[in-house]
């Protein structure tokens, strides 16, 4: 025994000194926090939204509840304009879901309830926005969903005086769109804008052209929108997520929208100039559905002259008898192409299959919807989105990322697995660069195969894939000074969400942020903060920038890209001694 012993130490020493020399060259990404004020009531955040194309611009929000903690949706990017995120309902365990909606818990755990009551408000006190020019949050800025690409960055949002009205804006101007029954849209966002120069802007987004779901196609208020803003809060409880109509929420946002398209002229900053020139609804099926749709991301070619437009349009998925009416609107990924000489209305492209009602097949597509869209990679240009699966796998209904690789005309290929995944695990792509680098969130390691179906959900890792070279990255494994410490300025990170990322690979992030490394590991004590992550090369991280950043006895599942070379090494000599040390015996 004592030459087993001395062979552990030796190769335990042996395996150390492999991750120490693979992990003691720079780090990949450096952590910068990014501090915010927070008023009274903006208990969660500060959560990223936006970075500018060169990284020198961010904006970011609070909120008065935690919409992941019951829609299994990631604080920032959780929208109400977007029913994929919430219309599914909680499917959760009824304990769980009840806990987090009954009025009774709302001390401290009914966060949903929290957010409903928010929605039904006079005021918006749901979001307290902020950007790096104004760290100070609150309820009344505009909340910047996108920035341009030019020194001086031009910026895309919108504010909202209360849940029912929001008003798209390029920088603090207002982007108008009509409405029926008359006047202007009470409803309208700012999701992406694009630089073409000379002044001008295209700003892509959604706005609200009628209500919703109305059966008799009148234009009184219909009950789509009466059940979002004011229907009854004592309902959603663990009947929430049925295919009934007396599930109020599930008729947010209370109107029929379209993916709209502004032309901005700055010329005279004091007098913005507009015009709504391009907008559909793309809405199949009849006048009974909510009809949703909107356009999220932009890349303009400047050598064709064309702007490539990345969202969503309406769909059904059981138009042939509307068993549910209202609420069989569903989202399908689009992408539209314009001339960015002169912008004009064009039909979108749509992406995938058609969403379903039938739960028979994994396969089957509840939702999806595109992201953004790359310049050209590799000779190619593609559209990012995800995929909503009506089916169930792995004790979960997932959401995986796709890419399809697109022409000005046609969707040419789709790949709805580019990142090699467990079965039923969550991926979602929440932006994609000109380069095809793309962020967002995945199931962690080791959560993959906890129950989240009639369970408690699992937990949210940030991640990094490369379009161009295929290869995926936890970002917490990118993170590491040395395979023994992963801390950064005397903290310790856990990365949950990559909201944003800009040209050159710069990231926007939310990270959980702990004193000790035995708080990091047992997931407690923890102040969630938005941090920007700096790369320090450009090529991919491999060998000794790719540190296994888990906590101990976490299992080894497919790890969806280059995380395992000081792995080997480590493993690789215990592997000989207990060869060794049978033969011993």
């Amino acid at each position: 025994m004592r030459h087993a012993k001395k062979l552990v130490s030796t190769s335990v020493a042996l395996a150390l000194a492999v991750a120490a020399g693979n992990a003691n060259a720079a780090i990949y990404y450096t952590i910068t926090d990014i501090s915010a004020t927070a008023p009274s009531g903006a208990n969660f955040g500060p959560y990223p939204q936006a970075i500018s194309p060169d990284g020198s611009k961010y904006s970011g929000t609070f909120f008065a509840s935690n919409p992941w903690l019951y829609f299994l949706s990631q604080a920032s990017q959780f929208n109400s304009s977007d029913r994929f995120s919430f219309e599914r309902g909680c499917w959760l365990d009824s304990g769980v879901c009840d806990a987090r909606w009954e009025p009774s818990n709302v001390t401290p755990n009914a966060y949903a309830y929290v957010w409903r009551q928010g929605i039904t408000g006079a005021s918006d006190i749901y979001r307290y926005p902020f950007t790096s020019d104004n760290l100070t949050a609150a309820s009344g800025n505009a909340l910047v969903t996108a920035y341009s690409d030019e020194t001086s960055p031009q910026t895309a949002g919108y504010t909202s005086s209360r849940p029912s009205n929001r008003s798209a804006e390029f920088n603090s101007t207002a982007l108008m769109a009509s409405f029926s029954p008359g006047g202007n849209s009470p409803y309208s966002q700012a999701n992406a804008l694009v630089n073409l120069g000379s002044n001008k802007y295209l700003v892509g987004g959604t706005y609200a052209f009628n209500y919703g779901g109305n059966p008799d196609g009148t234009t009184s208020a219909s009950a789509s929108y009466t059940n979002c803003y004011s229907g009854d809060t004592s309902k959603f409880n663990n009947s929430y997520g049925t295919s009934t109509d007396s599930v109020d929420l599930r008729y947010c946002p209370g109107y029929n929208t379209a993916a709209a398209l502004w032309l901005v002229d700055n010329t005279t900053p004091s007098a913005v100039t507009q015009s709504l020139i391009g907008t559909d609804t793309a809405s199949a099926g009849s006048s009974y559905i909510i009809k949703t749709a909107s356009i999220n991301g932009f890349n303009y070619d400047t050598g064709s002259s064309l702007v490539y437009a990345a969202g969503y349009i309406a769909s059904s998925a059981n138009d042939s008898d509307d068993n549910n009416g209202a609420l069989d609107g569903r989202n399908k990924a689009a992408f539209w192409v314009f001339s960015s000489t002169s912008p004009s209305t064009k039909s979108p492209i749509p992406i995938g299959s058609d969403p379903t009602d039938d739960t028979g097949s994994s396969s089957n597509l509840r939702n999806s919807w595109a992201i953004g869209v790359t310049g050209e990679v590799s000779g190619s240009r593609y559209v990012v989105g995800n995929n909503q699966y009506q089916g169930s796998s792995n004790n979960n209904f997932p959401t995986q990322m796709f890419t399809a690789k697109v022409s000005s005309s046609a969707v040419v290929s789709q790949n709805n697995n580019p990142v090699s995944i467990n079965s039923g695990e969550d991926l979602v792509a929440n932006a994609v660069n000109p380069d095809g680098l793309v962020v967002g969130w995945r199931d962690s390691r080791e959560t993959v195969n906890t129950q989240v179906i009639n369970g408690s959900g699992r937990k949210p890792v940030a991640f990094m894939y490369n379009i161009q070279s295929g290869g995926s990255w936890y970002l917490n494994d990118l993170i590491c000074t040395s395979s023994s410490d992963c801390s950064q300025h005397g903290k310790y990170y856990w990365i949950t969400n990559a909201s944003d990322v800009d040209d050159s690979g710069n990231i926007l992030a939310e990270a959980k942020q702990y004193n000790s490394y035995d708080d990091w590991a047992n997931d407690i004590n923890y102040t969630t903060v938005m941090i920007k992550l700096t790369r320090t090369m450009t090529s991919d991280p491999s060998g000794s920038y790719v540190v296994r950043n888990v906590p101990a006895g976490s299992p080894d599942l497919n790890e969806g890209g280059g995380s395992f070379s000081w792995m080997l090494g480590l493993l690789l000599p215990l592997a000989l001694w207990r060869r060794f040390g049978k033969a011993k015996k």
